[in-house]
């Protein structure tokens, strides 16, 4: 078990479930009748908190630690490897939000924070925000459902301002597949970006825009302001990639008569 415990995490949950569900099914396979209603529930409850904490947990955790050092081995690699790791991490953050599997990269970016004093793993990340409420805007342009739209704008709000992509990310581009590729693909270009420039985040501070402000080195002498107009290209790049694409390919009415 993780020292922090399992916030935020998804997969160890996932996995309670699913493996509950096929307990219940068991029990109920040939417990009474008269005990289903009480020890069905319970028994299932129980040994899938307990199995949970003591194997499912510890397996997503292992996961977790696998994924941290693949990370870690890619950025070193000789020539590509920034490039290569950001467009990866820029790319895959939101599947790995969705997961819980971002921790796994939080722990390497704190360490470079406070033994480098900077850190070229999470800087990979500052498109992501921009790219979903890129996406999300063009969505709700085009969609005149005024339901979508009362659902839509918050959300880009939220992701492209604030950084917290999970209102748009579970209630518009993931049910819509094609728009959270389009994100992800877009936020891989701004994390490219990132690696190909060598900008880098010398404080954790605020998400979206806010973020923009991590990548200001105030030591004296040092890159000043100039690591953070980098970090604003590959926003604006990932965002206007991300917002043509949608605009151009999105047809609500077609998606919508497909869903039915």
């Amino acid at each position: 078990m993780p020292v922090s415990g399992y916030v935020s995490s998804v997969i160890p949950v996932l996995l309670m479930v699913w493996f509950g569900s096929i307990l219940e099914r068991w029990l109920k396979s040939w417990m009474p009748a008269a005990l289903k209603m009480f020890l069905v529930p319970l028994a299932t409850m129980t040994v899938s908190i307990v199995l949970g904490y003591l194997i499912i947990g510890p397996v997503a955790t292992l996961i977790t630690n696998l994924l941290s050092a693949a990370f870690s081995f890619i950025f070193q690699l000789p020539v590509v490897g920034s490039v290569l790791g950001s467009a990866l991490v820029g790319g895959l953050w939101m599947c790995l939000v969705i997961f819980g599997f971002h921790w796994s990269l939080i722990p390497i970016s704190i360490m470079n924070l406070n033994t480098l004093g900077h850190d070229s793993v999470l800087a990979a990340t500052i498109g992501h925000g921009f790219a979903l409420g890129a996406v999300i805007f063009a969505m709700y342009l085009r969609n005149k459902d005024e339901r979508f739209r009362g659902i839509a704008l918050p959300a880009m709000i939220s992701a492209f301002f604030f950084g917290v992509t999970e209102p748009g990310i579970y209630g518009i581009a993931l049910p819509n597949k094609r728009a959270f590729v389009v994100a992800c693909l877009s936020s891989a270009v701004g994390g490219a970006i990132v690696g190909m420039t060598g900008a880098l985040m010398y404080i954790s501070g605020g998400l979206g825009v806010f973020n923009l402000l991590n990548f200001i080195d105030g030591t004296p002498g040092g890159a000043g302001i100039s690591h953070m107009i980098f970090a604003i290209i590959a926003s604006l790049i990932s965002a206007v990639l991300a917002f043509v694409i949608e605009f151009i390919t999105y047809r609500p009415n077609d998606e919508e008569e497909g869903a039915h």
